[in-house]
């Protein structure tokens, strides 16, 4: 199973869309704690929780700009509430949005 395909199935089975990423992509401890409780719109500044969790992996600011400008490609929008009013993409395109820019 890939890292998408697992953060997919975490995702759907027992995870939120931050903790799915986190887990998929061997996040640290305090990463996991952080992005346990960073879904439907909990995140900070409102962000999606995978993108949240998705900029915690990277390391660099560029690379953050970058995750966000794919996401944003996508989903139109980098906040939960806003994702989901205007129901652009649901949460499991997030979840693998989000996965596959990290599995570059």
């Amino acid at each position: 199973m890939t890292r998408v395909e697992k953060a997919i199935e975490l995702h759907k089975t027992e995870h939120n869309c931050s903790l799915a990423i986190a887990k998929a992509f061997d996040a640290s401890d305090e990463i996991i704690q952080e992005t346990a409780t960073c879904n439907g719109g909990r995140a900070e500044g409102g962000l999606c929780g995978a993108l949240y969790a998705g900029a915690k992996m990277v390391k660099t600011e560029e690379e953050k700009t970058a995750l966000k400008n794919h996401f944003i490609e996508k989903a139109k929008f980098e906040t939960c509430r806003d994702i989901r009013k205007n129901k652009v993409i649901p949460c499991s395109e997030c979840v693998k949005t989000v996965a596959e820019f990290l599995d570059k």
